[in-house]
């Protein structure tokens, strides 16, 4: 009896402690069975470890015992969320195996479809984070992952269900737990957009933004209640069988770091709400624990594992679940008798935008190939948001489906930025060889984003370092689509040269400029660009150390420079496939005040392809110069890691040039989710020559390279030696070198 009073006790203050509910949550809608008591089903947290209620699901489903109504926390409220929606547990396996998990968790979409004006933005050395600016102070992002893929994943996943608004209309009548961040309550979410409830319930704390349902600011669920049984109680279950995925602790001797500690204090507030609600099963409801050994809730690429645990401890509880068996025509048609969701209608009859940004409607629908009549193709429609998401104007870009009777309204939801437009990244560039030196950059930009509806913006890099530079350049869309846009640009550039003689640095220059420029461009999607500039300044040369320069090493600038680009590659500095393609020419104006008449015309061509882990790319790229003098600053440049890598980094120079290369790599480490560093092997040969005119010998020099590499979160990291022949080794070791 004192048990029982205690049991009573402590199911009261449970109840107290869901103080805030949907006004549906609370109602008794566990189905309608008769005859029998009604199942229902509470599905705990767990992140990647929830996946184990799948295999609950399979079990119950293979032994006909019925569910009436179900609610689920994190991870519990998906599975339990697609289940209620019509998802059977075969179907709920394959999916969650299908999805890359390492994607889902990147909010950066495919590089093939970034904005082009982004991919060459990426090109300067510029890690891929951004700090906003607000006012004085930095801003940082509600969360280390925004969620774009995983909210457009679910939305994918439950769009049949999109036109229910009540959840007791679903399959399976349901309800998905979250917590309010700002008052600690529990919220129970029973009505409004089921992807919406499901992404709120897993809005882990700190990794993921919290997400606004009806006013509240809502964040993982677990926080305030892990494991709902009073929730499905409440819905009117005469039994609860109860999932539960127990929270590890860590002993002591593991708790050595501020992250550890933290981690541990919301695993004991989540293990205590648990055990809250345990606390209140009573001999006929069925609690089912499985074991899932070492596994984590961030093991996502083990997500596959965790499936057999979970039949294995419901076999484990097949003597009390036998109770609740159905025979098999009362099982078929209790499954007969639930709601069928519909699905959706196939054609969009009209599409409108929710646009909470400053950037013009025209913009974002110069983005969209989809249009009303057209079929409703989720992968197509996925591909559009992936280019809007890509011009990094929007903190996210989704969308819902809105059905009045037999007509679907496409609604596109775009949300401004948390941290506000204006942004600071950085960059690392380190790089050392056993003959050239050490040579050491570090670079930023500030970005002043959206300064018009078109999306105008004003970038100011600066580098520090082997290279001084600043530059402020304006970029203004002249259409919706920027399609062309107009760059005033002004630069100012301090750059270390060395020439060399034979392999030995003879003079070390400083290389000074000042230039304006003025530029348009004709931007082709996300695969290519042209442009136009005029530039105009000045500079000189002063010799660091060795023999002195004959007369005066001051010059005037003045040219025009075309540059044509292609770029369907898929990763910057580890590539695995695409194209790139690279020409460009420039013309000196004496007639203006330049001191040479030279023209000089480059270009480069490289394909990659991968089979398995292994990669291959060739490359190949060559200039010229014509009516020109071998003047330092009009000379290329030859040496380096892939660039002849048993010579040091521009010892070899000249007006005419040509290299050829093929690299070779291969993926050696297995991926994780969250903190991926990919390792490759790899090696490369390179041949090429570079001369001036009158030098007729054009010696073709051959080098290869064996590397190491590692994608790191500072940038791309080499180690590698380098071999030209005879006397000609380098060993490199490499921070920020793109290949």
């Amino acid at each position: 009896m004192v048990t029982a009073l205690l049991r009573g006790l402590l199911g009261v203050l449970v109840a107290v402690m869901v103080t805030a509910t949907t006004s549906a949550a609370s109602a008794a809608s566990c189905g309608s069975a008769t005859g029998r008591p009604r199942i229902g089903l509470a599905l705990s947290g767990g992140g990647a470890l929830g996946a184990t209620h799948i295999g609950v699901l399979k079990v119950l489903e293979a032994n006909r015992i019925p569910i009436d109504c179900i609610a689920g926390t994190s991870m519990g409220a998906i599975v339990g969320g697609l289940y209620a929606a019509g998802m059977n547990a075969d179907r709920l396996e394959e999916t969650l195996k299908a999805i890359d998990w390492q994607q889902m968790f990147t909010d950066r979409p495919p590089r093939q479809e970034r904005d082009f004006r982004r991919k060459i933005e990426d090109e300067g050395g510029l890690l891929p984070y951004r700090i906003g600016i607000s006012g004085d102070r930095p801003a940082l992002p509600l969360g280390l992952i925004l969620g774009q893929r995983l909210t457009l994943a679910l939305r994918a996943l439950s769009v049949d269900a999109s036109a229910i608004k009540d959840f007791d209309r679903l399959a399976i009548p349901f309800r998905a737990v979250a917590a309010d961040i700002e008052t600690g309550d529990t919220v129970v979410l029973g009505r409004g957009d089921l992807a919406t409830a499901m992404r709120a319930s897993m809005a882990v704390s700190g990794v993921f933004p919290p997400v606004d349902v009806d006013g509240l600011l809502l964040v993982d669920g677990g926080l305030s209640n892990n494991l709902p049984i009073d929730v499905v109680r409440q819905m009117g279950a005469d039994i609860v069988i109860a999932v539960d995925i127990p929270t590890k602790l860590k002993p002591r001797k593991d708790l050595t770091s501020a992250a550890a500690i933290i981690a541990q204090s919301l695993s004991v507030m989540i293990s205590r709400s648990s055990a809250l609600q345990l606390a209140t099963l009573t001999t006929t409801d069925v609690l089912i624990q499985p074991d899932l050994g070492d596994a984590t809730s961030s093991s996502f690429e083990r997500i596959a594992e965790m499936i057999q645990p979970g039949q294995e401890a419901t076999v484990a509880q097949l003597d009390r679940l036998q109770a609740l068996r159905l025979a098999p025509a009362a099982y078929l048609a209790h499954s007969r008798a639930r709601p069928v969701v519909p699905t959706i209608p196939a054609i969009i009859s009209s599409i409108r935008l929710e646009n909470k940004t400053k950037i013009a409607n025209a913009v974002i629908q110069s983005r969209l190939s989809i249009k009303p009549g057209d079929r409703f193709d989720i992968q197509r429609l996925e591909q559009d948001i992936s280019r809007l998401y890509g011009l990094d104007y929007f903190e996210s870009v989704t969308y819902r489906t809105d059905i009045v009777g037999d007509k679907l309204e496409l609604v596109i939801v775009l949300e401004e930025k948390t941290t506000g437009y204006n942004t600071v990244r950085a960059g690392l560039n380190l790089q050392y060889d056993t003959s050239g030196g050490t040579a050491f950059s570090v670079t930023s930009q500030f970005r002043f984003a959206n300064l018009d509806s078109l999306g105008a913006e004003a970038l100011v890099n600066v580098s520090l370092g082997r290279e001084n530079s600043l530059q402020a350049t304006y970029l203004q869309p002249l259409d919706a689509g920027t399609k062309y846009y107009v760059f005033p640009r002004l630069s100012v550039v301090d750059t270390e040269l060395g020439q060399f003689r034979a392999g030995d640095r003879v003079r070390e220059l400083r290389s000074r400029e000042a230039i304006a420029t003025l530029g348009v461009a004709r931007q082709f999607s996300t695969w290519g660009a042209v442009n136009l500039t005029f530039q105009y300044g000045f500079g000189d040369l002063k010799v660091q150390s060795g023999a002195p320069l004959p007369g005066d090493q001051g010059y005037t600038i003045a040219r025009l420079a075309t540059e044509f680009r292609y770029d369907t590659v898929d990763d910057l500095y580890f590539p695995r496939d695409g194209e790139a393609i690279r020409l460009s020419y420039v013309h000196s104006l004496p007639g203006l005040g330049a001191d040479t008449s030279a023209k000089q015309v480059r270009g480069l061509l490289s394909t990659t392809n991968s089979f398995g882990r292994n990669t291959v790319r060739l490359q190949v790229a060559g200039g010229a110069t014509f009516d020109g003098s071998n003047a330092p600053q009009n000379s290329f440049q030859l040496g380096g890691l892939f660039a002849l890598s048993g010579y040091p980094q521009g010892e070899l120079t000249g007006s005419h040039f040509g290299l050829g290369s093929i690299l070779f790599y291969r993926k050696i480490s297995e991926q994780t989710l969250l903190f991926d560093l990919p390792i490759f092997l790899g090696a490369s040969l390179e041949t090429g020559s570079i001369w001036t005119d009158g030098d007729h010998s054009r010696q073709l020099r051959w080098s290869g390279s064996l590397f190491a590499g590692l994608d790191t979160p500072l940038g791309p990291m080499y180690l590698g030696y380098g071999n030209g022949g005879a006397e000609r080794h380098a060993i490199y070791f490499n921070l920020g070198l793109k290949l």
